[in-house]
């Protein structure tokens, strides 16, 4: 889901499919470690990071295609769908499968080292479709 923020209010919401967390499949006991070692790795009848990547990709392109400058946009989607987008620009570590432990560099400065919570988000700065900057808030 995505809407825009303008003058101090949120337009209406749109709903984009490519927003959605991928479908693990039959996850086996080292999935969670194993897919940021091989982001072609998936579980029988999942999907990998690559392929959850690919279709944020389109998703985020269609939202930056529908921007105007300076325009703000607020994006909701899954923890692992935006770490799988974030892999376009950042170096993601898994560090801990029980605890969930990421570690994201961006420009090899550390933007988050930790566990991703349900109200934690994530800024991005685009300048003209190039991602630009980063920064996580908990």
């Amino acid at each position: 889901m995505w809407t825009r923020y303008e003058d101090d209010h949120l337009d209406a919401s749109q709903i984009i499919e490519d927003l959605h967390e991928r479908n693990v499949g039959d996850a086996g006991h080292d999935f969670w470690q194993q897919q940021y070692e091989d982001h072609d790795y998936k579980n029988p009848n999942g999907g990998s990071l690559n392929e959850v990547k690919k279709h944020m990709n389109q998703a985020v392109h269609s939202i930056l295609g529908q921007m105007k400058d300076g325009e703000t946009v607020l994006s909701v989607s899954h923890a692992t769908a935006i770490c799988a987008y974030l892999l376009n620009f950042c170096e993601i570590q898994g560090n801990d499968p029980k605890q969930k432990i990421r570690k994201i560099l961006f420009h090899d400065e550390i933007i988050m080292n930790g566990k991703i919570d349900p109200m934690n988000f994530f800024v991005l700065h685009f300048d003209h479709g190039t991602m630009t900057g980063i920064s996580f808030h908990h």
